[in-house]
């Protein structure tokens, strides 16, 4: 009927990908997972007391050669909430990631360095397409809904968006 508003259609708040990463000098790594690979998801919580806050956490971990102490390997690890509504905080993230090397016998024999905090908003609504600032990458929700990478799609789309931008920038138009 005439008059009548249309209802906007409700979007859900996003989601977030949240995570700790940190590279370190560790002891008994051989004892838990292969020295010469690099591990993607330990999805494994033994770790962690019964009744956990959820969402569950992986960890990633890269070993990258001998570390400076004697028997020792240099190690990238991140733990990481794949997705949660609300997030997870980063330091429950540093302390699961904590929990699980102790729980695994690796120790951690030097300080921590290159230490990565990850929060990336999963889902959420598209940005307006007649906004002045043109979104791209994830502020344009370019990112794939199950992991949050989104690099590839960034990068197989850069050339069409810089395109496009200087046709428009080359025509002069009105930015609005």
């Amino acid at each position: 009927p005439q008059g009548e508003k249309k209802k906007k259609k409700k979007v859900p708040e996003p989601g977030y990908q949240i995570a700790y990463g940190f590279e370190v000098d560790v002891q008994g790594y051989d004892g838990a997972y292969d020295p010469e690979a690099m591990l993607l998801f330990d999805y494994r919580d033994s770790h962690l007391e019964p009744d956990y806050p959820t969402p569950p956490t992986f960890m990633y971990a890269m070993p990258m050669g001998p570390g400076q102490t004697p028997k020792s390997t240099r190690v990238f690890f991140e733990e990481t909430a794949l997705v949660s509504r609300p997030a997870l905080s980063i330091a429950e993230c540093e302390r699961r990631a904590e929990r699980r090397l102790e729980k695994l016998g690796v120790a951690q024999v030097s300080a921590k360095s290159d230490v990565e905090l990850c929060y990336i908003p999963m889902g959420g609504p598209l940005p307006d397409k007649f906004q002045r600032i043109v979104a791209f990458g994830a502020a344009a929700a370019i990112v794939h809904p199950a992991t949050g990478y989104q690099l590839c799609r960034c990068l197989c789309a850069a050339t069409d968006v810089a395109t496009a931008l200087g046709d428009a920038l080359r025509a002069e138009a009105p930015p609005d």
